[in-house]
């Protein structure tokens, strides 16, 4: 099966499992569990061949092509490479740290940049193309870093409108967003057009265009975003939701805090009961762009565990 199908696949029993513990929540049958942990072991066993799939698939390779006379015939001036190649590493890398973490990146560390590797591969002739791999190195859960940068990397440049150009933000954070405006300026102000394309692990090409007026245009959007508020909240509440697939709900003195959690809490979530009380560690950020009048408040979960027995749904059998 390859890592499309796999996806597709965990995607559809995820979701049953998540409506399984749903319902095991309010009507604890033996059945329902029988049927639970079956899932949950069905579940555990594609993401295992899925981590060993992307473990096979090695590295990710991204092309960047540069349309100008400054990149002609495989040249590309070293003041030009030097800028666009840290740009490119500190928006990939703070990317990663961001959907890796769930937090707002104040900096970019050592251990990211190791982990996605980013190199420059090769340098072909025609318009000045370089082939950029970096490492896709998985997770337990078969999740990769520097795979999640780059489909939200492109998912941000395909932004059509001002509030889902937001929601992207958000989700790659503002550090990221901003280098990703620093190298589109690079290529602009030396009148470079670029066609950026990725095949992504569900071999799928992702590929963007950027003509010169498409990257002025883009770069300032992103430049206008800012952090403007950030808390972190600890919170006692009921588990109402947590789904395999990242999003949480958890009750908590009569308020619902709702949002996503990244993929280093998955093991976490993993371990807790529908119903049951638990103490979270939560971030609440707030990003806005004055340019556009666009404002974005997202929830990410930053740990979890039990912390006692309230109305608990019952665990899965394991193996």
């Amino acid at each position: 099966m390859n890592i499309a199908a796999l996806r597709s696949r965990i995607e559809d029993v995820e979701r049953r499992v998540d409506d399984l513990r749903h319902s095991t929540e309010h009507e604890p049958l033996l059945s329902s569990r029988l049927a639970l942990a079956s899932m949950d072991r069905h579940s555990r066993d594609l993401r295992r061949q899925l981590r060993q799939s992307m473990v096979e698939r090695r590295v990710e390779v991204v092309s960047l092509r540069f349309i100008g006379k400054r990149a002609a015939y495989g040249r590309l001036p070293l003041t030009i490479l030097s800028r666009v190649a840290t740009a490119l590493s500190d928006s990939v890398a703070a990317a990663a740290e961001r959907v890796r973490r769930g937090r707002v990146v104040q900096r970019i560390t050592n251990g990211m940049r190791e982990a996605v590797n980013l190199q420059l591969a090769d340098v072909l002739q025609g318009s000045t193309e370089l082939l950029v791999i970096g490492d896709t190195a998985p997770d337990l859960f078969g999740n990769s870093s520097l795979a999640d940068a780059l489909e939200e990397t492109f998912a941000l440049l395909a932004a059509t409108d001002d509030q889902s150009l937001a929601d992207r933000v958000s989700l790659v954070g503002v550090r990221a967003a901003k280098k990703i405006g620093e190298l589109l300026a690079v290529a602009a102000s030396n009148g470079l057009e670029l066609d950026v394309q990725w095949l992504n692990p569900n071999d799928k090409v992702l590929r963007w265009t950027g003509s010169l007026e498409r990257m002025t245009q883009v770069r300032r959007a992103l430049e206008g975003f800012t952090n403007v508020d950030t808390e972190e909240l600890f919170i006692t509440g009921r588990a109402v939701s947590l789904s395999l697939r990242g999003r949480f709900e958890i009750e908590s003195n009569g308020r619902l805090y709702s949002g996503t959690f990244p993929a280093e809490v998955q093991q976490q979530v993993t371990n807790i009961r529908l119903g049951e009380t638990v103490a979270a560690q939560i971030e609440r950020s707030e990003i806005v762009n004055n340019l556009m009048e666009s404002r974005k408040q997202s929830y990410s979960l930053l740990s979890v565990h039990s912390v006692g027995q309230t109305e608990l749904a019952p665990n899965p059998i394991t193996d």
